[in-house]
């Protein structure tokens, strides 16, 4: 969500969020680097919304997002409003794998896996299974139900570490949700990179915010670039707050030369810079 209360119509409320007011970004980030593939503006329903999504906006959204990198043979991790069988056969029928919770009112979830009322209790750990082709769809028993699918991973059992009372135990996973667990956190780190140093200040002004936040991409993927290249380096890598102070020097200091001013070396001066509405040394000292 890009934060704003501006008047548009495209605004949207989504009261389970840190920010609950803004505009929609759909984005799809790589798992491990949080680098940002490619994003996608939300900018509301309209009257042929089914002729434009016939299999539903989530659907639509998630194979716009990754139409670069379909049959290429990479693996998707989504959250449960986009999962659905029917997105992931479309999906592997481009050569691409999908993983990642789901809600059971998803159609064609099949009904054993749904809850059912009166049913006894079942312990912590259990998991239940159903298949579809590669499709898995599994029901395991945690704090509460999970419900996930996958075209990754089959019926195989891990486990995760759960804290029982005053100690730590090691309880069975599905790998399903062990796979999720490990890779469905792209976006969120991509997130968490943008809101520390982020770009801008308060503005009524959609477009603004919107403009600032497309520079928070290109600035947290140009890090992510730089680290990579420099992770093999005997010197320290620069933290994220000084590469943004060293970008912005850099960007700064070309345009700095071409101002004539007290202490500047350079003799350089592109004629309107210097006037009447800019700023120029005048050689007397008086209190602005």
């Amino acid at each position: 969500m890009i934060g704003t209360k501006s008047r548009l119509s495209f605004i949207q409320y989504m009261p389970k969020k840190p920010v609950k007011w803004g505009i929609k970004n759909w984005v799809c980030a790589d798992a491990v680097t949080g680098y940002i593939l490619t994003f996608d503006v939300y900018c509301g329903a309209n009257a042929s919304q089914t002729e434009r999504h016939p299999k539903g906006l989530a659907h639509s959204v998630v194979m716009k997002l990754v139409e670069p990198f379909l049959d290429k043979g990479y693996s998707v991790y989504m959250d449960n409003y986009y999962s659905s069988p029917e997105l992931f056969h479309s999906l592997l029928s481009r050569k691409t794998t999908a993983s990642g919770t789901v809600r059971p009112n998803r159609k064609y979830f099949p009904d054993q896996l749904k809850p059912v009322r009166g049913e006894p209790a079942r312990s912590r750990g259990t998991a239940s299974f159903a298949f579809h082709g590669q499709l898995t769809m599994v029901r395991w028993i945690d704090n509460k139900d999970v419900y996930a699918l996958s075209t990754i991973s089959s019926d195989t059992l891990a486990t995760s570490r759960r804290r029982v009372g005053n100690h730590v135990q090691d309880i069975p996973c599905p790998q399903i949700i062990s796979d999720y667990n490990t890779f469905m956190g792209g976006v969120d780190l991509a997130d968490q990179a943008m809101c520390y140093y982020s770009i801008g200040r308060k503005s009524m002004k959609w477009w603004r915010r919107l403009l600032w936040r497309m520079i928070d991409h290109v600035i947290t993927n140009a890090y992510v670039i730089y680290a990579a290249n420099n992770s093999t380096s005997l010197e320290k890598i620069q933290t994220r707050v000084q590469f943004r102070l060293q970008l912005a020097n850099d960007l700064a200091t070309p345009a700095l030369h071409l101002r004539k001013g007290p202490g500047r070396t350079s003799t350089q001066t592109v004629s309107h810079l210097t006037g009447k509405h800019f700023p120029y040394w005048s050689g007397i000292k008086k209190r602005c």
